[in-house]
């Protein structure tokens, strides 16, 4: 219904009673749309079509803002101010006998529209705040005054996963998951002939209690009650150290726990229970993470089962004459298995590599990926060997060598498929080239917001590599997103998080079409011409343009004429772009966009009424950046027009009055669009 004047009369106190024109224009108020403001009093913040109930009766006044002040910002959470006519205490959270009572909490759906000639505009949804409550005029008179915000601002504390290799490979349900941090102080040594053998205490969880911690040392006698890693770390006879462990930080970019690092000539093995424990024959995968540096002279075990007939992993030496650069997987069934995989990647480089090793007993085929992607495959006949065997990971390590271990995992009875190979490789190495568009969702996806309230466009194409981790806010992860692509992320008038691509601005027809003209003559939707101010500054210009990438990739692009001219002012935009050549192409867009100073134009109000046929239909269904022209006609000299993307939109509604401010920016403008533009129209000027 409309707010109208004589709403609120009561015989003690009285509101607008008398009639009131329109500010000067003389016109009635039924020139004015009818407002309607609604609550869901029962449905949780995230229902997509919640069950509304109106209130617009006890509303005196609304203000709307959405938006921000220039395009260098990213835009910001909406907002709303609702004042309620709380006289009888229904909006009261503290009046246990008020009808609405059990339903005044914050975050309750709020939503605001206009109704102009039976066609209705949504003008905003969000969420309360608060209920705060407010008594003036002596007690005689309450109000309550609901400070409204969007979704983006709800959406504040959503965070992402702390690990999303840890919780992916630990929703594959292995066997046993080893994150090869060693447990604090946890450690016991046993001496075997002339050796002495430390073994250390990991954190492990097992889930099949056929592998339990039971690690034996010295024959039994002496035992920890955890998976460890053992080293030899003294040679009695010669007196000299042989190896040492140490924890050190993750190696892996997308692995948050520290990592193993085993040094020297360390016989590395990892036990995992029962001696007389048996692995059955059949399919298998075995994962683990793990850097090699250093000299070695011959290989490096990955995997090095016990006893022979278990499968192992071994990386050569570049220095190897015979087998150099090659992994070497040995795996045996009835008949015997032995095969070596080439590789042209350099994996004793101090890099960290995901080293995956699978065993399809159904296809009877055995698989070798490496960082994810499947490097070699080999079909055997028989069936895999029923074997006994106490350890897993690692090997000889050369005397001027270390190999450092993370994530290292263990399916018996099932054999990962490419995609979760590939999967938990892209989330430990935190690196997986994808579109901008598929990254939004995924992400969203971690979320408690339906896809009901938000878009993604599909033209945001820009590729991204890295992700997000130890349990960050989201929000801005998808303003890198769309700031990687140009484009942008806001909530719209109808509460949908939209996700923009930076060709919006071309494609869309409410972009790059002007959707109307705000003039102080002629056609179009008259403003306040009093006080109006156009300049031209250097404010905004940005003639350094930095852009940071996946990877610390980094771009820098600069124009001297434009430093010269207006001393060096430079932007930085941190993304997710997962090449320097994508972030330089960026950074030369922005830089022709932002390097010369452009027309500004502040905030200019209207008011609809005064030709409301026409002028209601365009102000209720303006949108963040929606293209409009802007006409100035000076007393002396031509008029001004320029085109505007709007950057903020304000209502501001009380009875027999609405005004609505604008704010555009002329700097999306000037492209020549073709099939759009015209010659000798605004986009064809500098400002």
């Amino acid at each position: 219904m409309p707010i109208s004047s004589g709403l609120y009369d009561t015989s003690t106190l009285t509101y607008d009673t008398a009639s009131r024109s329109y500010d000067g224009y003389d016109a009635p108020l039924a020139n004015l749309p009818s407002v309607g403001v609604f609550i869901a009093w029962t449905d949780t913040p995230y229902t997509v079509s919640p069950a509304w109930t109106e209130i617009s009766q006890y509303v005196r006044q609304i203000s709307i803002r959405r938006g921000r002040q220039d395009d260098l910002q990213q835009f910001g959470p909406g907002t709303a101010s609702l004042v309620l006519d709380n006289r009888d205490r229904l909006f009261d959270p503290f009046n246990s006998s008020g009808a609405n009572y059990a339903n005044l909490k914050p975050r309750k759906q709020v939503k605001i529209v206009a109704n102009w000639n039976g066609t209705e505009y949504p003008l905003y949804r969000g969420y309360v705040s608060g209920w705060p409550v407010e008594y003036t005029d002596g007690g005689l008179d309450s109000t309550v005054t609901i400070e409204c915000i969007d979704l983006m601002a709800l959406m504040a504390r959503e965070v992402s996963a702390s690990s999303y290799c840890e919780d992916y490979t630990l929703s594959l349900n292995p066997t046993v998951f080893i994150r090869m941090a060693q447990l604090s102080g946890t450690y016991k040594d046993s001496t075997v002939g002339t050796y002495t053998r430390r073994y250390y205490g990991l954190d492990t969880v097992v889930n099949n209690s056929k592998w339990q911690p039971n690690p034996a040392v010295s024959s039994g006698t002496t035992k920890l009650d955890a998976f460890v890693m053992s080293v030899m770390i003294n040679d009695s006879t010669s007196g000299a150290q042989v190896g040492s462990v140490s924890q050190v930080n993750s190696t892996a970019d997308g692995i948050l726990t520290p990592a193993l690092q085993v040094s020297a000539n360390a016989g590395v093995a990892n036990a995992l229970g029962d001696p007389t424990a048996t692995v059955a024959g059949g399919s298998f995968t075995f994962s683990c993470f793990a850097s090699i540096s250093g000299t070695f002279t011959t290989s490096v075990g990955i995997l090095n089962w016990a006893p022979s007939l278990a499968p192992k992993i071994y990386v050569y030496s570049p220095t190897n004459t015979t087998v150099a650069g090659k992994i070497e997987v040995y795996s045996y069934t009835t008949a015997g298995v032995f095969w070596g995989v080439p590789t042209t990647k350099r994996m004793m480089d101090e890099a960290v590599h995901h080293y995956c090793f699978v065993v399809d007993a159904s296809a009877s085929v055995q698989y070798m990926y490496l960082d994810g992607e499947l490097i070699g495959s080999q079909a055997y006949t028989g069936t895999l060997a029923t074997s006994n065997f106490t350890q897993l990971g690692g090997g000889s390590v050369g005397a001027a060598g270390n190999i450092t271990f993370q994530h290292m995992a263990w399916w018996e009875g099932r054999a990962l498929s490419a995609t979760e190979v590939a999967t938990i490789s892209r989330f430990g190495l935190n690196y997986y080239d994808q579109p901008a568009a598929d990254r939004a969702q995924f992400y969203l996806n971690q979320t408690t917001v339906p896809s009901g309230l938000y878009n993604i466009d599909s033209q945001m194409s820009s590729r991204v590599a890295e992700y997000q981790l130890n349990a960050q806010p989201i929000l801005p992860e998808l303003q890198r997103l769309t700031a990687g692509d140009d484009g942008e992320m806001y909530v719209d008038r109808a509460g949908i998080l939209q996700l923009v691509d930076g060709n919006q601005y071309f494609n869309s027809s409410r972009s790059n079409t002007s959707q109307m003209t705000f003039t102080d003559s002629g056609t179009g939707i008259g403003y306040d011409a009093d006080g109006i101010r156009l300049t031209l500054t250097a404010d905004q210009v940005r003639n350094t343009v930095v852009v940071t990438g996946s990877r610390d990739f980094q771009a820098t692009t600069s124009d001297a004429t434009s430093i010269a001219t207006y001393a060096d002012a430079a932007e930085n935009i941190e993304t997710r772009l997962a090449t320097a050549t994508d972030c330089s192409t960026l950074a030369s867009r922005v830089l022709s966009i932002y390097k010369n100073p452009k027309m500004q134009i502040e905030p200019f109000m209207s008011k609809g009424q005064a030709n409301p046929s026409y002028n209601w239909p365009r102000l209720l269904a303006l949108e963040l950046l929606d293209r409009v022209t802007f006409k100035r006609t000076p007393s002396v000299g031509s008029a001004i027009q320029k085109d505007l993307l709007v950057q903020s939109i304000e209502h501001r509604i009380t009875p027999g009055e609405w005004q609505t401010v604008v704010n555009g920016s002329t700097r999306y403008t000037g492209w020549f669009i073709i099939g759009v533009s015209l010659i000798g129209s605004s986009e064809d000027v500098l400002l």
